[in-house]
């Protein structure tokens, strides 16, 4: 057996020693890159509550900085009044963002989140709804029959790219109002890209007598210029003994204040009424109606009422024999009446256009067309309402002699107002 040298021991020595030498340079690195990775990860967590931190500055306030939970797991309810309760949301913009890629934010609300007693705010949701939905959602989580979101005491405020989802159980989407203690007049809000939709995730079907948007259902004064814009309102189904209503002014008290409301290029679907007014006075113009089969009108008018516009809208409801575009079921105590023109209005089994006994006027004449199922028995138009009263100038769009029979024969046509009419009312 061969003795090993001293000279080849060296050299394994000088082996060995650089061996640990590499592996401890190695391990060295290892723990740098370890060290780095923490710091990053702090860094990353740092910045992260720093953006949050300069969003939450007083002027931008991001949802999550004040405990709403995006998951929708948690009742985000207490949070959200914690801020809105009592006027601390006055100069803020409230922002929902999305809980990861792809994934909205989803509030859970146990009971309604209250906004009082403040002025020049936003809320918004980020990504604009539309009919598909795929927003910032307020869910609805309590008591059957309550409110979503109750606004009182509100001065120029803006609501939108949210979906007001009543799950099948809430009474009430949203509220304005000016019912509860504060010296806030409730006045010039905007809702737009929002939808009030009162069953979005059950197959139970609505609330009897859903409401999507109540504005002034108890205040007399005030809650006026109130605007809902580019929005959609998803009733699900007419109801069972209380229908389904899209957007409600003055119900039920019927203010006589409520004035100035804009109700423009919204899209209102499944509603018992579309529209239900009670008093005031509202511009109802370039809005979409879908009812189905036990739809009754897509526009109701009671009470009384300042002038009216109800312009350029596009009704297709035309599933059941009983589905009216308007009727106008109250007494014009203005002079200048309700302007009617431009509309797209089907003929069912009724009259499609009931005008009661007002002053109506046309700037551009309006177009009927045959519902899709019901259209033998129905007019163009009548006057059921203290109709000997009516006069109509304009281009109605209605044709002489053929349309004007029954109650339109106690009113008063005016010169122009009917296609081939004689020269005199």
């Amino acid at each position: 057996m061969r003795s090993t040298s001293i000279m080849e021991i060296s050299e394994m020595k000088a082996i060995s020693m650089d061996t640990e030498t590499l592996l401890s340079m190695l391990v060295r690195a290892a723990v740098s890159v370890a060290i780095l990775a923490l710091d990053g990860s702090a860094t990353l967590a740092q910045q992260s509550r720093s953006e949050m931190a300069a969003r939450n500055n007083g002027r931008v306030v991001d949802a999550r900085g004040i405990g709403v939970d995006c998951s929708g797991r948690n009742d985000s309810a207490d949070a959200l009044n914690a801020l809105t309760g009592s006027g601390k949301l006055t100069a803020i913009k409230l922002v929902f963002p999305a809980a990861s890629p792809g994934r909205p934010c989803l509030i859970k609300l146990g009971s309604t989140w209250r906004i009082y007693n403040t002025t020049s705010f936003t809320i918004d949701g980020g990504a604009r709804c539309g009919l598909p939905g795929n927003c910032t959602t307020f869910q609805w989580a309590g008591k059957v029959g309550e409110t979503v979101i109750d606004m009182e005491q509100v001065f120029g405020f803006e609501v939108k790219n949210v979906r007001i989802d009543g799950a099948g159980t809430a009474g009430t989407g949203v509220i304005v109002d000016q019912n509860v203690f504060g010296g806030i007049a409730t006045y010039d809000g905007i809702f737009e890209g929002v939808l009030f939709n009162a069953d979005a995730s059950s197959s139970s079907g609505p609330y009897d007598g859903w409401i999507g948007l109540s504005v002034s259902p108890t205040s007399r004064i005030n809650v006026a210029d109130i605007r809902v814009l580019d929005s959609a309102f998803e009733c699900v189904s007419t109801g069972k003994r209380n229908v389904t209503i899209g957007y409600a002014l003055g119900l039920p008290n019927g203010s006589q204040n409520a004035l100035l409301e804009v109700i423009r290029h919204n899209y209102f679907e499944h509603c018992g009424y579309g529209i239900y007014q009670k008093n005031g006075g509202a511009i109802i113009e370039e809005n979409t109606f879908g009812g189905d089969a036990s739809t009754i009108d897509d526009i109701y008018l009671t009470g009384t009422a300042s002038h009216e516009r109800i312009v350029a809208n596009w009704s297709e409801s035309q599933l059941g024999p009983g589905n009216q575009f308007l009727k106008a079921a109250f007494a014009d105590v203005t002079g200048p009446g309700i302007e009617i023109s431009a509309n797209q209005i089907p003929i069912n089994g009724v009259c499609a256009l009931d005008i009661g006994g007002n002053t109506i006027t046309s700037r551009e004449p309006n177009v009927w067309y045959r519902g899709e199922k019901y259209s033998k028995g129905g007019l163009k138009a009548c006057a059921t309402t203290n109709g000997y009263s009516f006069t109509w100038s304009g281009p109605s769009g209605l044709d002489w002699p053929a349309d004007v029979t029954g109650t339109l024969l106690t009113g008063i046509f005016l010169p122009g107002s009917l296609n081939n009419g004689p020269s005199a009312g």
